[in-house]
């Protein structure tokens, strides 16, 4: 896992007149990039390695968050428990929405506390409130399986019929097994919230070299194509990376640990601007063809930047959902 900042600060936030602390355990943000049913009652959570101000010193703008809906900011507190800050929304979450939110690189205060933002939690991720169902990515650690994030844990509701292709050649189901897991299994170092319901990876194995004389071929960028029940397709390019490391990804997953680390300083502006219809919010999430989603992003939602947008009433605004 590359980090993509280093130096003598390791941490978050420190005081600039205080030694910074070692770094150790995960960074990370919740809930994952693209995750579905999201909890009215969820925070929105960004842990790092330290978190240090002064006491009563006002905790900084670190969150915004966008009704891609309405194109509003969501009202909302951001308060600090040890090295985790969270965003809690007024009211919760509406119903049926998605929702952008930008973790942004904090400026200093002149003879504030000196304050760095871990590149690999910078940026932009999306949710939904809604349980549509996406899938976040495709991966492979051997040419016989291919394992699928799904956006959201499967449901009853979700039965059916599963049709998978893999460069356009049918998988036998007869042939294949089916593996079907929770990204818990693959936390370590981390804890989430009771109310995160997380993701279901759903594994095909067992995947022969050809069918009827037809190879298939399962490598880096072999193109999955996905039928569940009503629902789909689904396209994802196959990443040879595990599970685990596709979840950190879809976390913004940073180790203290790790060595290979880059001095390279933030993108200033994490959400690009809007480019008339198409959401540059790169999720991840691969939904329903036809809509071309090869470049991950949502046709349908569109694009505001947390910075520029103005607060909704939550009490107020116009749902266009039921609520």
């Amino acid at each position: 896992m590359r980090l993509l900042k280093s130096g003598a600060c390791a941490a978050f936030l420190v005081l600039a007149a205080c030694p910074p602390p070692t770094p150790t355990g995960d960074a990370y943000i919740a809930p994952l990039n693209g995750q579905s049913a999201i909890s009215p009652e969820m925070d929105l959570v960004v842990h790092t390695w330290s978190v240090e101000l002064p006491p009563e010193y006002p905790l900084p703008t670190l969150m915004r968050v966008v009704d891609l809906e309405t194109g509003g900011l969501v009202a909302g507190d951001i308060s600090k428990r040890g090295n985790t800050l969270r965003f809690t929304p007024t009211g919760g979450w509406r119903p049926n929405r998605r929702f952008a939110w930008t973790v942004n690189p904090i400026e200093d205060i002149p003879h504030g506390p000196e304050t760095l933002v871990e590149g690999n939690l910078v940026g932009t991720a999306v949710f939904d409130t809604s349980d549509t169902l996406n899938i976040l990515g495709a991966t492979s650690s051997s040419p016989s399986e291919i394992c699928l994030i799904m956006s959201r844990p499967l449901l009853n509701e979700d039965g059916g019929d599963v049709r998978v292709t893999v460069n356009d050649v049918e998988l036998d189901n007869d042939t294949t097994t089916f593996l079907l897991t929770t990204d818990a299994e693959y936390n370590t170092g981390f804890e989430t919230d009771p109310v995160d319901a997380g993701v279901h990876v759903f594994c095909i194995t067992e995947i022969p070299q050809e069918r009827d004389g037809e190879a298939i071929t399962v490598t880096a960028g072999s193109v999955v194509r996905v039928w569940w029940g009503e629902g789909g397709p689904w396209r994802q390019e196959v990443q040879t990376i595990s599970v685990a490391d596709k979840l950190g990804e879809l976390r913004r997953l940073g180790n203290a640990d790790d060595e290979e680390q880059d001095d390279t300083e933030p993108d200033p502006d994490p959400v690009p601007a809007d480019t008339g219809g198409t959401d540059p919010v790169d999720t991840g999430t691969s939904e329903p063809e036809p809509a071309d989603t090869s470049t991950g992003t949502d046709p349908d939602t569109g694009s505001t930047d947390p910075d520029t947008a103005t607060e909704t009433d939550p009490d107020t605004a116009d749902s266009g959902a039921p609520e």
